[in-house]
């Protein structure tokens, strides 16, 4: 892979810096590589290979390709970190074999800002709220550690952005978000940064993007405004300090640090439930969290469609006492048709949905209780079925 013709692109009101991917192995055609802020957060965008770099190795480890060529410096501590990366990343999957990085211009240290500064990324979802409403619990708001900065991301979903640009109804759709979490910034006391980017085109497909690539993609975004700040904060998925292999993890995400920009995997140990209960007592959070998954937009004057899997999983979280008091969500009931209903993907859903078995049944939800218990057995049979399937198949001659 080369990462060619790095560039600076004035665009009115925004700033936009820019790479062409060439993949060399995997036969993939040319794609340009942007971030893009609105100013004054645009002064902030610095042009040099690190966001770059590490938003590509994930899928270049992916799909076969033998070395990143950068037209550009990369810090000093990629050198090292980045090797970690490929390490544990090799581990996990036979296929993400160890590259060459080759910067153009060397390995150069990152110079931090002289004044500490943290931020932290912000969707609207539960965990970027989780990790705001604790640190605001914890820190007083001039301590180094307080969050000053929220990162919210225009191109994390494969459905925002396509190879012709973005799509115009999620265009509309962001900019709703954005102008309920600008309320929460003016309350909260945080600046709110949108950047657009199309990282996840790089991806390929779904099962790259959430093995190896939405950790990487998503923290390049903070690195690609090292200026502004010292510490990103990296939230965690909720399922616990051993999550299992994926792209983000308690054990990799700091290896996606500059020498300017520590980041750091935020809330480990907090299982999904955790962070709800400390959101049932913020209204704020109530109000306004988004945890759906947006295959739809819902319709005008709905935050969250209701019915995907993380809609009602978040829904059966808050029905332990708070789902009621949640104007996010249009309709306040969970029934075991719609538990029933879920796509239980993986395993990792699987135990998310397993962690509210214990909590419903201490307020009285059987019925909800039994429908989980229905639903993972569905989801355990197949599991069971397509892993001697397999095994079968790899006893053939």
């Amino acid at each position: 892979m080369r990462l060619e013709n790095l560039r600076a692109e004035e665009l009115g009101e925004r700033r936009r810096i820019a790479a062409d991917v060439v993949w060399e192995t995997a036969p993939r055609q040319p794609q340009s590589l942007f971030y893009e802020v609105p100013y004054p957060f645009a002064a902030d965008l610095e042009l040099n290979g690190n966001a770059f770099v590490l938003a590509s190795l994930p899928f270049a480890l992916w799909w076969g390709e033998r070395r990143i060529q950068v037209d550009g410096a990369v810090c000093s501590r990629f050198q090292d970190a980045l090797q970690a990366v490929m390490a544990i990343y090799g581990g996990w999957f036979k296929r993400c074999r160890p590259l060459e990085i080759e910067p153009s211009g060397g390995y150069v240290p990152s110079e931090p800002r002289a004044v500490a500064r943290t931020a932290s990324f912000l969707s609207g979802g539960v965990d970027g709220l989780a990790v705001l409403r604790a640190n605001r619990l914890t820190y007083p708001p001039d301590h180094p550690e307080s969050i000053r900065d929220c990162i919210l991301l225009f191109g994390a979903n494969d459905f925002e952005n396509t190879a012709r640009g973005p799509v115009p109804e999620r265009l509309q759709a962001f900019s709703a978000l954005q102008s309920r979490l600008q309320s929460l910034a003016e309350a909260a006391d945080f600046k709110l940064i949108p950047v657009y980017t199309n990282t996840r085109l790089l991806s390929g497909d779904y099962g790259c993007w959430t093995a190896v690539g939405y950790g990487p993609a998503n923290v390049s975004a903070a690195l690609s405004l090292g200026p502004r700040f010292t510490k990103v904060l990296f939230a965690s998925d909720g399922n616990g300090v051993d999550p299992g292999p994926g792209g983000s993890h308690p054990m990799l995400d700091q290896h996606f640090s500059t020498a300017a920009v520590q980041v750091q995997h935020e809330q480990a140990s907090w299982t999904r439930l955790d962070k709800l209960r400390l959101l049932g007592d913020w209204p704020a959070a109530l109000a306004l969290m988004q945890p759906c998954h947006y295959v739809r937009v819902p319709p005008a004057g709905q935050i969250n469609c209701g019915h995907c899997e993380k809609c009602v999983r978040t829904m059966l979280g808050l029905a332990l006492g708070k789902l009621g008091q949640a104007p996010a969500f249009a309709n306040h009931e969970v029934t075991p048709d719609s538990i029933l209903a879920l796509p239980v993907a993986n395993p990792l859903k699987a135990d998310l949905l397993e962690q509210l078995m214990g909590p419903l049944s201490a307020v009285g939800r059987q019925d909800l209780v039994r429908a989980i218990q229905r639903r993972l057995r569905t989801f355990r049979w197949r599991e069971f079925r397509r892993t001697i399937k397999a095994r079968l198949l790899l006893r053939r001659p």
